[in-house]
């Protein structure tokens, strides 16, 4: 069985935008059977690590892979709401901080993270405030174009 290490390393450098549906699966039972949290923690840090790569397509996988534990699991949406800013940074270009190349998949690396982001606030606002107060910094101070996501 692979470490969360390395699923989330194969599901974030495969370069394609879509996911390989068994390793996210293995990686979903794993945090799922995990009832001490601490393998969610793990993902949450290998996650972190991914998206903090110099490349554009490895953040977007990140971006595809933190949605999916987001929505299943409340200790991750914990993890990921204390780190909104440095997410913010890495996928955004929040704080004047610049995305990295390849520059055709930078402008995908925002979209792709403004529509995860739009429907987390969507689905999960009202439960976490701080989403709320993520998304009108996004959208008024850092000016990430929402309109696509909620198309």
């Amino acid at each position: 069985m692979p470490s969360i290490e390395e699923l989330v390393t194969e599901l974030t450098t495969n370069g394609s935008e879509t996911l390989d549906a068994s390793q996210l699966h293995e990686l979903k039972r794993q945090c799922k059977g995990d009832r001490s949290g601490q393998t969610v923690v793990l993902a949450f840090h290998a996650l972190m690590q991914a998206l903090a790569k110099r490349h554009a397509q490895v953040r977007i996988s990140a971006v595809l892979v933190v949605s999916e534990l987001f929505i299943r699991s409340h200790h991750f949406r914990l993890l990921v709401i204390g780190s909104l800013p440095k997410i913010f940074e890495l996928v955004f270009g929040a704080y004047h901080k610049k995305l990295p190349p390849p520059a055709q998949y930078t402008q995908r690396l925002r979209q792709v993270a403004a529509e995860q982001y739009f429907m987390w606030t969507e689905r999960f606002g009202d439960g976490y405030q701080q989403l709320i107060y993520g998304f009108r910094f996004l959208r008024y101070v850092e000016r990430v174009d929402f309109k696509a996501a909620a198309a």
